[in-house]
């Protein structure tokens, strides 16, 4: 039971994480976007690297779900995990195109053609094929100094949140 528990949350953090917006953005379609712009959109997320990126992410995660998937078959820890690999692996290649879809979306929600048109000129610019060359260590070690933070900030409330209680005569 526990083991299935600590998969549900491995997978809820992946989709979190991969997918966060994917419901909004799916509210409409590449269709309703205009052709150009839809294209102009496609070539700033290729010239982002936002597939690599979204690779890099999932690189970064399966390891955390390994984890949290626990076997009770002994000797078959390595033969688990690259099923696990393996299996996240394929389904994210295979969805790959409808997470791009929904971000198309997003970018059309938030950009107007020319705003679009602007991001992907600075891109082009030396400042920003570095910007786009160093995004991803950018990406990784914000995400490490988020949980860092995260879990100083959790603890730092906690001690708050037990004193409080105990002021008040809350057991805890």
């Amino acid at each position: 039971m526990l083991a299935m528990r600590n998969f549900t949350v491995g997978v809820f953090v992946m989709l979190a994480i991969f997918s966060g917006n994917l419901a909004y953005g799916q509210q409409q379609t590449t269709a309703a976007i205009d052709a150009e712009k839809a294209k102009d959109i496609e070539f700033l997320l290729q010239i982002t690297g936002s597939e690599k990126i979204a690779t890099q992410m999932l690189n970064a995660v399966i390891p955390q779900i390994s984890q949290k998937i626990q076997t009770k078959s002994v000797g078959k820890k390595a033969k688990a995990e690259k099923i696990i690999s393996d299996t996240l692996r394929a389904e994210f290649k295979t969805s790959m195109p409808e997470f791009m879809q929904a971000v198309t979306v997003l970018y059309d929600k938030a950009f107007t053609g020319q705003e679009i048109k602007d991001i992907i000129a600075f891109y082009q610019t030396p400042t920003g094929r570095k910007s786009i060359a160093i995004m991803p260590q950018l990406i990784q070690g914000s995400m490490m100094v988020g949980q860092k933070w995260g879990l100083s900030v959790t603890y730092r409330s906690l001690v708050k949140i037990k004193q409080r209680l105990e002021k008040e005569g809350i057991a805890m």
